[in-house]
């Protein structure tokens, strides 16, 4: 029975335990609860005061656009809204307030337009306007077209001339001389232009002192003349179209039709094969030009090169319109293809004299870039061209004939000249 009592005992004393502890939790939630509400009434009377502050904003701010709408005079009262939202440029200004509106009402002035001799300078232009100025150019109105704006300044700056010619070619060239201060003329920049070109692409032209003589004031052409004796430089590129110098061999009887093809082709005909770009002749003729062109190893083709190929400068099309004669080939002892595939100089080192067709032997030593002496009394070693049988004192000259020599040159192989017996 004790037992039993002391077993009910701690089980009341649990339950009252736990009873306490739910009641101190439940009281914490409440006040919890309390707290938030609180916070919360909090905010919205902030939020109600704020509004009311909101409230009274706007009403003023209706008060005041009422007040200003009723002192702007009605004329321009379609544009009073504009004019009150444009706000101040400058910081500092003061911002015009109902007071002082009612005494001095904003009225719009109309634009006044200025001179018809004043230029106008909007803002951004203001460059732009003073270098028209500066160039003489009349000022066209900003709501003109670009192109129309280009196309009167290239009218204004054509050179005055009666030439048509010039005209055109200026106009072609789109260098026109704007100011003697600033720009120069057609003429010196065609000079440089030139000039620039000769640089860049080896082509043999005039020093600047006798190269370029303008035809007449007007005249704004520049005419170029090429050397009477020029240094042939190997290296030098010769495949440039506008540098295209034709050597014609033989052409007497389809000659004007030939030369008017090269014209056509942006080209010009030589009667110098030095200066020449490319040889053209339908037969190998034993000729002083021919060795030249063999010496200089430029392209040596058939007349069909212009007529059927139209002066392809292509390495195609020089295999196509090759040169070639049985005849001629095989009693020079040569073969065209193999001598247009070689590039090289095997007479560069030698030196040359020549009491027999001496001008002939003089131009083709100095195409296969070699020494011509006039005597043989300034020569040490070297080749001796003549027909004379006793050779001379030194034992390095070597004489040979012209025949000897010519073949030599064709066959560009140097060990093929030896001594005369």
């Amino acid at each position: 029975m004790s037992t039993q009592r002391r077993s009910k005992r701690g089980r009341r004393e649990v339950s009252e335990h736990e009873i306490s502890d739910g009641e101190v939790a439940v009281k914490k939630t409440r006040e919890n609860e309390s707290h938030d509400t609180a916070l919360l009434l909090r905010e919205l009377e902030e939020l109600k005061k704020s509004h009311e502050a909101l409230e009274k904003r706007v009403k003023q701010l209706e008060a005041d656009r009422s007040n200003r709408a009723s002192t702007i005079p009605p004329e321009s009262a379609s544009r009073s809204e504009s004019v009150l939202v444009t706000p101040a440029k400058k910081r500092n200004s003061p911002v015009p307030g109902p007071s002082n509106i009612a005494t001095t009402p904003s009225v719009r002035t109309p634009k006044t337009r200025k001179p018809a001799n004043e230029e106008a300078t909007p803002r951004g232009t203001r460059a732009a306007a003073r270098r028209l100025s500066q160039n003489d150019i009349t000022a066209t109105p900003k709501s003109a077209p670009r192109r129309t704006r280009a196309s009167l300044r290239r009218t204004q700056e054509l050179p005055e001339s009666d030439d048509e010619e010039s005209l055109a070619s200026a106009r072609k060239s789109g260098r026109f001389a704007r100011s003697a201060a600033q720009k120069k003329t057609l003429k010196e920049a065609d000079q440089e232009e030139s000039a620039e070109d000769d640089r860049m692409t080896g082509s043999d032209y005039a020093d600047s002192g006798s190269d370029t003589e303008p035809t007449s004031e007007s005249d704004d052409h520049v005419t170029r003349k090429k050397r009477d004796s020029v240094q042939v430089d190997p290296n030098r590129r010769r495949s440039a179209r506008n540098q295209l110098a034709v050597f014609l061999q033989n052409a007497s009887e389809d000659a004007p039709n030939l030369h008017r093809l090269v014209a056509s082709f942006g080209g010009t005909v030589t009667e110098d094969v030095a200066q020449a770009t490319h040889y053209v002749a339908d037969r190998i003729e034993d000729s002083a030009e021919f060795a030249c062109a063999i010496a200089l190893h430029i392209p040596m083709l058939n007349s069909s090169w212009l007529t059927d190929g139209n002066a392809a400068l292509s390495k195609a099309a020089y295999n196509q319109f090759m040169l070639r004669d049985d005849d001629g080939e095989e009693r020079l002892g040569i073969n065209m293809e193999t001598l247009m595939e070689k590039a090289v100089f095997p007479f560069a080192d030698a030196t040359f004299t020549a009491d027999q067709k001496r001008e002939e032997v003089r131009k083709i030593a100095e195409c296969c870039q070699a020494r011509f002496v006039d005597t043989v009394a300034d020569m040490t070693s070297g080749f001796y061209v003549t027909d004379k049988t006793s050779p001379p004192q030194s034992k390095k000259i070597r004489c040979v004939d012209y025949e000897t020599f010519y073949r030599a040159v064709c066959r560009q192989n140097v060990k093929t000249i030896t001594n005369r017996k």
